[in-house]
């Protein structure tokens, strides 16, 4: 990936970023109260991806939770832009 391909602006736009490096993963469906904070949990542990939870039960439509967004060193860069 070029340097140029690797800047941006927004959150969304960094998490598209992360997703086409591989490090996140989209989870729909999960529940606030149980399993959002587990699932997090569970991928700190392993300095896995950064987790977007969407379609949150008992939540409105288009409200989601970003987790784990600068746990592995590639996201550190990436979010300091080195």
């Amino acid at each position: 990936m070029k340097e140029h391909e690797l800047k941006f602006n927004d959150l969304r736009e960094y998490l598209k970023l992360t997703e086409q490096l591989g490090a996140f993963k989209q989870v729909d469906g999960a529940s606030w109260d149980l399993e959002v904070g587990a699932l997090t949990e569970a991928a700190a542990e392993r300095f896995g991806p950064a987790l977007l939870f969407d379609n949150i039960p008992d939540y409105p439509q288009g409200f989601r939770i970003a987790t784990n967004t600068g746990l592995s060193y590639l996201q550190t860069a990436l979010q300091l832009r080195l």
